[in-house]
């Protein structure tokens, strides 16, 4: 049986986004890691639970209950990015759109 070079794993298809995401001069979202005693949780599950967070949503006017992404995106950049503007406010939600449509698939 003859295999087939063309067919990409998930992983083969995630590394060359990563490598496709740094040519392009921008900065990938740190992924979780695991040590010994605990665990760092990734960036984008970090900025999914400021989101939900009542901290981190909008208190009235036409907003009022939505997620208040500039401020998340802030709070990214200051914890993850030593406070260089890598995260803005349509970063954060286009990152969160994505992973909360790979929550519904689970």
């Amino acid at each position: 049986m003859a295999k087939n070079n063309n067919h990409k794993t998930s992983l083969d298809m995630k590394s060359i986004a990563l490598l496709a995401v740094r040519e392009r001069g921008q900065i990938p979202w740190k992924p979780r890691k695991s040590f010994e005693n605990y665990s760092k949780i990734s960036e984008v599950e970090y900025a999914y639970n400021m989101a939900r967070s009542t901290k981190y949503l909008f208190n009235d006017g036409v907003m009022n209950g939505k997620p208040d992404y500039q401020r998340i995106a802030c709070e990214l950049n200051k914890v993850y990015h030593c406070s260089k503007k890598v995260r803005d406010r349509y970063t954060v939600r286009n990152a969160l759109y994505k992973y909360k449509k790979t929550l519904e698939n689970c």
